[in-house]
């Protein structure tokens, strides 16, 4: 019982790490007790459930606003906590697996090796979760140090799963020592060998990470607004009208919806912008119907400036959430469609049984996803990809948006539109725009982000944000984005996938194979 408390504790002490709290060296620790127990307690099924407790408490926490979105839609408190409470139940079952598997591992591996195997074990886990899964991505324990570029700029070649397995590695190596020494009273050579592996590994990561930064900092002037002869830049001007997401769709408030974006939209025709960013669906109401459609295209035309608008579009029968691109005489250049969408909000899994309890939040219908092969948005200065809501949460679909072609580009830019009006003022909205932190550096592109609520912002191909709107204001964003792009051929995960990921899943089959195996022929020569 107290065991289970105790790792119930640690599992809502980690969420901690994540934004909005920020106690980002706590994953460093809070780790450690459940990879202890793992490690100590003799019965799977034990090391199971220890993991599961883990992690029903850490996504609990992390994602208490899911409660919240479900109540601000009018959902009933029992339908809204069942609801919360089964997301982090399905949310914990890869911490059961990492209970189990390590607990296998911690029988079948010598002492030293143990922490290896952890790392990697997870770093699999988390691999295919991002993959398979339509869950919110805050499986993936490199935004637990958001705050800290240096420990962040590894993923410009390790990719998303990097940093997650030196955090595992540092805090199984803690659990491997702990157990050693209750036992023995000392650390095996052995196990302190792997130690030092271990510190190099995070040592070297750092100052990577720091050269990185350094090499920033003399770059200063052309990623910041820098006179313009030294950096020759592009306006950006980002439309946050932050309008009530439970009005969006009430044809009570289409006209005053449209009088906002007009204000905003002459604000931003005084900026002589190149480009211009609607947060996702904008508009009050479908892109095709002529209110909509004719109002925006006389904006465009007034502006001179490319527009990418989201909006929701119908054609062919099919409705969807869309980025409309529209060039600077006001012709349409070409669509985005949004590839992953968002369970209980864009479609609802088998509607006939969840549509009554879900009210509002299924109020899109059952949108359809758009094709696999993501459209940019192609402008004269450089190509943007494109990502809508919580496609950003997804490593892989940033990648892909952004994955360089042949051909010469002056900019490469990746954009977010998304809509987190849904949230209100909780977690989700700071966990959301900091996702983008990292899209930026594992692709060593410059993210622009527009949301209706906020927060909107420019985050640079370092991570760093070089402007951002507050939550809950009304107005326009003006960025300046230089043209001066620091990484002309990307990243080495951009250009090559998630490599680490897909190495881990193999050497994990190949560790937990070899592990039975070694287990079962102990038991036979026992047996025997």
């Amino acid at each position: 019982m107290l065991r289970g408390l105790i790792l119930i504790f640690c599992g809502g002490l980690s969420a901690l790490t994540l934004p909005q709290p920020g106690l980002c060296a706590l994953a460093w620790i809070s780790f450690a007790p459940l990879l202890r127990v793992c490690l100590e307690t003799e019965r799977r099924a034990a090391a199971a459930r220890a993991g599961w407790l883990f992690g029903i408490a850490f996504y609990a926490v992390a994602a208490h606003w899911v409660y919240s979105t479900c109540r601000f839609a009018g959902i009933p408190v029992p339908v809204a906590a069942a609801a919360w409470l089964a997301l982090s139940v399905a949310s914990g079952l890869p911490w059961a697996a990492l209970g189990l598997i390590s607990s296998i591992l911690g029988r079948a591996l010598p002492l030293w090796a143990w922490p290896w195997a952890c790392a990697i074990l997870w770093t699999a886990l988390e691999f295919i979760m991002e993959r398979t899964t339509p869950g919110l991505g805050l499986v993936l324990l490199e935004y637990t140090q958001w705050k800290h570029l240096a420990w962040i700029q590894g993923a410009s070649w390790a990719g998303p799963h990097g940093l997650a397995f030196l955090i595992i590695a540092w805090n199984a190596l803690l659990a491997a020592a702990a157990a050693a020494w209750r036992v023995n009273g000392r650390l095996p050579k052995s196990l302190r060998a792997s130690g030092i592996g271990v510190c190099l590994a995070l040592f070297l990561w750092w100052s990577y990470g720091t050269a990185v930064l350094q090499r920033r900092a003399g770059m200063e002037p052309a990623l910041s607004r820098g006179p313009a002869s030294f950096a020759p830049e592009r306006t950006v001007v980002v439309l946050q009208p932050n309008v009530d997401q439970y009005q969006k769709w009430d044809e009570t408030y289409a006209d005053r919806i449209r009088a906002g974006f007009d204000e905003l939209l002459a604000r931003a025709a005084k900026s002589k912008p190149d480009l211009v960013l609607w947060p996702e669906s904008s508009l009050p109401g479908w892109l095709e119907e002529k209110e909509n459609f004719y109002w925006v295209g006389n904006w465009v035309r007034k502006t001179q400036a490319y527009h990418a608008v989201g909006a929701m579009t119908r054609s062919e029968r099919r409705e969807r959430n869309s980025i409309v691109f529209f060039d600077p005489a006001g012709e349409l250049a070409g669509f985005y469609h949004k590839r992953r969408r968002v369970p209980f909000g864009e479609f609802v899994p088998l509607r006939g049984v969840f549509e009554p309890f879900v009210g509002i939040l299924a109020q899109m219908g059952n949108l359809e996803a758009g094709p696999s092969r993501p459209a940019r948005l192609t402008l004269p200065w450089g190509y943007a990809g494109m990502t809508i809501c919580f496609e950003a949460m997804f490593p892989e679909l940033s990648r892909r948006s952004v994955q360089i072609q042949e051909g010469a580009w002056p900019l490469r830019l990746l954009v977010n539109v998304t809509n987190d009006g849904w949230y209100k003022d909780t977690w989700a909205p700071y966990q959301h725009f900091y996702a983008n932190v990292f899209r930026a550096v594992e692709n060593r592109v410059s993210v622009l982000r527009a949301a209706n609520t906020g927060i909107s912002g420019r985050i640079d191909p370092f991570g760093a944000v070089a402007a951002r709107s507050e939550l809950g204001m009304r107005g326009t964003l003006e960025l300046r984005v230089p043209q001066t792009d620091p990484f002309p051929r990307g990243s080495f995960y951009s250009r090559n996938g998630d490599w680490l990921g897909w190495a881990c899943v193999l050497l994990a089959a190949v560790i937990v194979g070899a592990g039975l195996l070694k287990m079962r022929r102990r038991g036979a020569i026992l047996g025997s």
